[in-house]
């Protein structure tokens, strides 16, 4: 059996006002950044996760980490930055300035420093 072919196509046009059209990215914006957001969250909220990313973190920075058991992962980021502190590397990546070699380095090396201290 075949189809008929439609005998007019009929197309709507919806239209918005500049508030509306405002008011519509606002809340596609809000529903990308919570769709980013929460895998981001969950893998932060969860001990093994975040001792792997400071792992990795207190290797970029160059000193050794010693993890141990914590209840959560703020009792493991306060201690991060306790060992972090208390290193060399500390003060010598608060040493350190934006003029030497790339920048996207630096400014991660800057990003961490702060964030750490």
């Amino acid at each position: 059996m075949t189809k008929r072919k439609p005998d007019k196509v009929i197309e709507y046009r919806i239209s918005l006002q500049d508030k509306q059209a405002e008011q519509l990215e606002s809340v596609i914006i809000a529903y990308q950044f919570s769709r980013f957001i929460s895998p981001l969250v969950d893998i932060l909220k969860d001990n093994t996760a975040m001792a792997l990313i400071l792992s990795a973190v207190a290797g970029y920075l160059g000193f050794a980490w010693i993890g141990g058991k914590y209840e959560d992962t703020l009792e493991m980021f306060e201690d991060f930055k306790t060992q972090f502190k208390q290193s060399p590397q500390y003060h010598e990546a608060g040493l350190k300035g934006f003029e030497e070699g790339s920048p996207l380095p630096n400014f991660i090396d800057r990003v961490l420093f702060n964030l750490f201290t």
